[in-house]
């Protein structure tokens, strides 16, 4: 169906404004209303506009309009929701929705009723700083690698509004990266021979009553080290997913970080 754009110029009341009529795919027609400074300027916004319309298409959102919280609203309708698994793999949703629930909040705190296209790069900048300036809820230094979460969590939301047609561009795209993995503190660290035999020896302690309360923590330990599986990889394990013969322990998606199946290989005795 040919979709129907005018743009005019109209003067009401002694003030001028940028008009664009548009029809929507259902056939209802939409008017926007721009307030111009004159008439060359209301020319200049219907044309902005009818550009805009060409990019984007119509929507029953007049996106001028659209704040922030109302994109975050329905990117969470759309977006945050618990994983679907099919067939070991991860088709939709996510496998931390507090983390993203609550980096969504952050984010509306800060940028709440603000209308979307009035965010700059400069805007989210300042964010940045002042959310490294602030303390976590229990007093601590705020990490960078926790504001850049926030921060990708932003950009995924902004990259939604460009999909659904709301912005044509992300204040992400509009000047210096605003993200910075290389400022982030490594957390590799690997035990040394010494250090390992020092944490299995701490299982077989006795207490005062001749009993090594510390032994059903040996074998889980031994697990961790022989296959640097993360701890709720671990927890989650059923002995179908251990093949002993082969030497092989199978990470279900559903259980891993990433919801990506993987196999590990178990080094001999």
């Amino acid at each position: 169906m040919p979709r129907i754009r005018k743009g005019a110029e109209v003067e009401k009341n002694g003030k001028w404004y940028g008009r664009v009529r548009y029809s929507l795919p259902n056939g209802k027609r939409k008017d926007i209303w721009m307030p111009a400074q004159d008439k060359t300027h209301a020319a200049q916004l219907v044309k902005d506009k009818l550009r805009e319309l060409e990019t984007t298409g119509e929507t029953d959102i007049n996106s001028d309009r659209v704040t922030f919280s109302q994109l975050a609203e329905k990117y969470k309708e759309r977006k945050l929701f618990a994983a679907k698994i099919i067939n070991d793999r991860k088709v939709a949703g996510l496998k931390s929705l507090d983390s993203a629930n609550a980096e969504l909040e952050a984010l509306k705190d800060w940028f709440g009723t603000q209308r979307i296209k009035t965010i700059t790069h400069s805007e989210v900048e300042t964010y940045k700083l002042k959310r490294l300036e602030t303390k976590t809820k229990h007093e601590k230094q705020r990490s960078i690698a926790s504001v850049n979460r926030e921060l990708e969590r932003l950009r995924a939301i902004f990259n939604f509004a460009i999909r659904e047609g709301w912005l044509i561009r992300s204040p992400f795209e509009m000047g210096d990266p605003l993200i910075s993995k290389a400022d982030e503190v490594k957390r590799e660290r690997v035990l040394s021979f010494e250090e390992e035999q020092r944490l299995l020896e701490a299982c077989l302690i006795e207490d005062k009553q001749g009993r090594q309360r510390r032994l059903h923590l040996l074998p889980f330990l031994i697990a961790a080290l022989d296959t640097a599986c993360r701890r709720g990889e671990l927890f989650k394990l059923r002995w179908n997913d251990v093949d002993l013969e082969n030497r092989i322990i199978t990470i279900k998606a559903m259980n891993s970080k990433t919801a990506r199946k993987r196999t590990v290989g178990i080094t001999p005795y």
